[in-house]
């Protein structure tokens, strides 16, 4: 392709006029050859108005047909194409990645998660949803080695992923009616299950702590509901303090599997 011709070709003018580069331009202080070439191609052929916006479109767009889980051959040209823009700033120590991939991919990555996890949360149990969430994590996480993204798009990338599905619900996925942790909670299921949640919520620290309200609220109401069989003589001494035990062993569990 053009870009790999045109880096070809300045290797090989940089070696021809190897003496100049080394010797005039280091004492005139002049940019060197070769990135004097990547340079040139960056202002004359990448940001061309029929290049730049038309390219970047293109990458926007394959990263969306991958997330709607079509199949598609163009990685090894994104990676290409990345790796191009990111060679252009190394070179002139333009932002030609940032500017013109890196913000606009953050920008609909947020509004992509934004829109699907609202949709989703909406139509599935918590449970499908805490599965959803961290197959897409996954995801992000592969597709950002396989395109070769810069270092510093990987922290932006995963905070914005994380705050999307997991920050902005944390609240939605613990109190939600009959899937909920707090309803898993009350209806005794296992500390593995409990821990799917968990496991997902803790990628945000503070978002377990709506985990650990509802544990706590649970042991209360459990609480309550014993000494109030006890007062009213429902049930004897033994049985109030068997119950007690029972309670402490099981969230005794859930603390220790769950929240590991």
């Amino acid at each position: 392709d053009a870009w790999s011709e045109h880096r070809i070709t300045m290797v090989m003018v940089r070696d021809i006029l190897m003496y100049m580069d080394r010797v005039y331009v280091q004492q005139n202080r002049r940019r060197p050859v070769y990135e004097l070439g990547l340079h040139l191609f960056r202002t004359e052929v990448w940001e061309h108005p029929r290049v730049q916006p038309r390219a970047t479109d293109l990458l926007l767009r394959a990263v969306a047909s991958e997330r709607a889980g079509l199949l598609t051959d163009d990685r090894t040209l994104l990676k290409s194409v990345l790796g191009m823009l990111l060679e252009l700033g190394a070179a002139d120590g333009s932002d030609a990645y940032e500017r013109d991939f890196e913000s606009l991919f953050l920008g609909t990555t947020q509004e992509f998660y934004r829109l699907e996890s609202l949709d989703y949360l909406s139509r599935n149990s918590a449970r499908d949803y805490v599965a959803k969430a961290k197959s897409r994590i996954e995801e992000e996480r592969n597709r950002a080695a396989a395109l070769g993204l810069a270092p510093s798009t990987e922290a932006p990338l995963q905070n914005i992923v994380e705050t999307e599905l997991i920050e902005r619900h944390a609240g939605a996925l613990v109190k939600m009616e009959n899937s909920g942790f707090a309803a898993l909670l009350r209806d005794g299921s296992s500390p593995e299950e409990l821990r799917e949640t968990y496991d997902l919520l803790r990628r945000v620290p503070g978002s377990v702590e709506h985990l650990r309200d509802a544990l706590a609220e649970r042991v209360k109401t459990d609480g309550r509901s014993l000494v109030s069989d006890q007062e009213r003589g429902a049930s004897d001494p033994p049985a109030f303090v068997r119950g007690v035990l029972r309670m402490r062993e099981r969230y005794g569990d859930v603390v220790a599997v769950a929240f590991r």
